[in-house]
């Protein structure tokens, strides 16, 4: 005897994107990652800078610490996103 209402209203919008400020203001690089083998022991990364156009080098402990804001080697401040993961491994030189 009572009424049914519905739950849902239609078709749920998506939400938008929500960035943070960092991700919004700064220049964004994308970073070519190659893994640990033979003797580095870290994650290792080259990415070319928005900024200068120069090609900037950097090493991680840990894969995630790689994304996300970093001061280029020229001085900048960007924005860093791995585009390819090189996971080829290599003996050292010289075995």
């Amino acid at each position: 005897m009572g009424r049914h209402l519905s739950v849902s209203r239609g078709t749920p919008r998506p939400r938008p994107v929500q960035l943070t400020l960092d991700q919004a203001l700064l220049p964004r690089a994308y970073a070519r990652l190659y893994a640990p083998s033979a003797r580095r022991r870290l994650w290792a990364f080259s990415y070319t800078c928005p900024s200068c156009g120069g090609t900037h080098l950097g090493r991680s402990r840990e894969l995630d610490a790689v994304k996300g804001t970093r001061k280029a080697g020229c001085g900048r401040k960007v924005w860093l996103e791995v585009s390819s993961v090189d996971l080829e491994v290599r003996e050292p030189v010289g075995a």
